[in-house]
């Protein structure tokens, strides 16, 4: 159980108000990341699969927040 709640992480709540990203398709389209506030505008392009500005984002938001002082 301690090796695959190593891999799994943190676990939270799945419910209304918890999610990472919101899509917007109409009257305008835009994608936004909730942890790290970035924000794409062709929501269509994050549909077909072009995450790298969301996974870019995460990994520097991760490295701001996990630097220690």
């Amino acid at each position: 159980m301690e090796k695959i709640s190593g891999i799994r992480g943190e676990v939270k709540e799945i419910g209304w108000g918890n999610q990472i990203r919101s899509y917007v398709l109409q009257p305008y389209t835009m994608v936004k990341d909730h942890r790290t506030n970035e924000e794409v505008g062709n929501a269509a392009g994050v549909l077909d699969g072009n995450l790298d500005p969301f996974i870019n984002a995460y990994l520097k938001w991760n490295a701001q927040n996990n630097q220690q002082p």
